[in-house]
């Protein structure tokens, strides 16, 4: 149920196994914490029995030859043990898709802010490679220090959709991807999209959008 762990790294497993790679997966937030997350329920004791699982699964990092890590170890705690990581000798791989360094460097609370800041910027710095989505993220990893970037944008996979038949309709279908944590946002690009309907005949397919989102215009989602 993870976009960014499906299409920044799950879906890349079977090229690697093909070519030879042994590859362990050790998710931090299971299906059931996001559907609490997508559903607005309590979450508190799925976020601790992930905490715990993951500290579980570090025991055995002295047996791989590499560590990726999708974003961080753990949300809302200091890089220690990113930087333990590195002290070890186990070489690490980060990704990143999203600005997650503003949900520490421009949170509403000072605490956060003060505390988690130059969270990210660590975990670049002592990376192996620092893997980008785009280049907002590798002006980050730049300024962070970090010594070997990759720009990677998200991709999908072609084989897995038929080609689109022509429509001759002149009704045109803007298509966005996002999830129930996500489809506020939608509220930002509303008066793009209400200018350009004033032109054309639109509408918008939200695949994800969680249908109570407040919205102070939602004539074109469908």
């Amino acid at each position: 149920m993870g976009a960014s762990s499906r299409l920044r790294s799950l879906q890349y497993i079977p090229f690697l196994e093909n070519k030879g790679w042994e590859i362990k997966v050790s998710y931090l937030f299971s299906t059931s914490y996001l559907d609490a997350l997508y559903n607005n329920k309590p979450r508190l004791w799925h976020s601790i029995k992930a905490y715990i699982n993951r500290i579980k699964s570090l025991y055995n990092l002295g047996r791989f030859d590499i560590v990726w890590i999708e974003k961080e170890l753990f949300p809302f705690f200091p890089a220690i043990v990113e930087k333990y990581i590195k002290f070890k000798g186990i070489p690490y791989i980060v990704d990143y898709d999203d600005a997650i360094h503003h949900r520490y460097d421009r949170n509403n609370c000072f605490l956060i802010r003060l505390m988690f800041s130059k969270k990210i910027s660590v975990v670049m710095r002592n990376a192996a490679i620092v893997i980008v989505g785009n280049e907002y993220l590798m002006m980050k990893a730049i300024k962070s220090g970090a010594l070997n970037i990759k720009k990677i944008p998200t991709v999908i996979d072609l084989l897995l959709y038929s080609k689109p038949s022509i429509n001759s309709s002149k009704s045109i279908t803007i298509g966005w991807i996002g999830s129930p944590v996500t489809s506020k946002y939608l509220n930002e690009i509303m008066p793009a999209l209400l200018d350009v309907k004033k032109n054309f005949d639109i509408k918008l397919l939200a695949i994800g959008y969680y249908d109570k989102t407040p919205l102070y215009d939602d004539s074109i989602i469908e």
